[in-house]
């Protein structure tokens, strides 16, 4: 595991340096946020630990800068200050953990394990993802929309580390805007302006619209199903809804995407999260896919 210390003083960053290598792991240590930055985007360190008040630029800073170039690594802000305001700030702005000075050589200890142990696992999965030649699941449930979040991170996990973060988050966002118009436009015909109607009514107007669609017995009944294929290169989902759906072989582009902006942003943001996108059938089923970025061998994103 790579690990980067960040700390304008010497001895602690000699002592959090010298524990790490203990542990076995490669160490790289900055005096700074600028030398540490520079340090994240040519090493790619699995672990920072940094110190909050530093000349230049302060811990959470620095953060806010890995957050952006590099997402997938873990961060511990260390601070002398440690109030209960300041960790949560961190954590807020995406800190794994933090540490409070003069750090506690066994507390170290205990997170150095823990964080070798999620890098060991990821590279493990990353092995096992390298031999993929294909996989496929398939999904079908009801109507249940405070289900749509937990399913689309399925659906994206399965990807492995395929992708970075933000990637993984637009996906998961793509998705669930999809499954959510595959069951409120689709299968429960809840059309744009009556969505905007109820929204207009107050937080539970969209609510009491879809229980009123639920109480309709042919319409509770229909179902969502969602495929998912998977190869070396990239991944298509199909969503399918058991709604009327349109004639989509009779609009061109331009229509297509008024056809979109009917059935709200989900087809908007799908465009933006995916590489392509295709109606299929009677219009009720879309499918989309997502290239995987370009990798050497054993190499996928952390």
């Amino acid at each position: 595991m790579k690990v980067l210390v960040v700390d304008d003083h010497a001895a602690v960053s000699r002592f959090l340096a010298r524990v790490a290598r203990q542990e076995g792991h490669d160490v790289y240590e900055a005096p700074d946020a600028a030398t540490g930055l520079d340090l994240v985007l040519k090493e790619r360190p699995d672990v920072v630990f940094s110190d909050y008040m530093m000349p230049g630029q302060t811990g959470l800073e620095l953060l806010a800068q890995i957050r952006h170039e590099a997402p997938q690594t873990f961060f511990v802000l260390m601070t002398g200050h440690g109030t209960e305001d300041l960790a949560a700030k961190a954590l807020r702005f995406g800190a794994s953990n933090y540490l409070n000075k003069p750090v506690e050589l066994l507390e170290l200890r205990r997170m150095l394990k823990r964080f070798d142990a999620i890098v060991t696992e990821r590279s493990q999965q990353n092995e096992v993802l390298d031999l993929l030649v294909h996989f496929s699941l398939s999904m079908e449930f009801g109507n249940e929309i405070d289900r749509v979040t937990s399913i689309a991170e399925y659906l994206v996990a399965q990807c492995g580390q395929r992708f970075n973060a933000d990637e993984r988050f637009g996906l998961r966002i793509g998705l669930q805007e999809l499954i959510g118009n595959a069951m409120e436009h689709g299968n429960l015909a809840i059309t744009r302006a009556e969505k905007t109607a109820a929204i207009a009514t107050g937080p539970a107007g969209l609510q009491k619209l879809r229980q009123q669609r639920l109480a309709d017995p042919t319409l509770a009944a229909r179902r969502v199903r969602v495929t998912m294929e998977m190869t070396r290169d990239s991944v298509q989902w199909t969503i399918r809804d058991d709604g009327q759906g349109f004639d989509w072989r009779k609009l061109g582009p331009a229509e297509i995407g008024s056809e979109a902006a009917r059935q709200g942003r989900g087809i908007a943001l799908a465009r933006v999260h995916f590489n392509t996108i295709a109606y299929l059938e009677k219009g009720n089923s879309v499918c989309v896919t997502r290239q995987f970025p370009p990798t050497p061998k054993g190499d996928l994103p952390r």
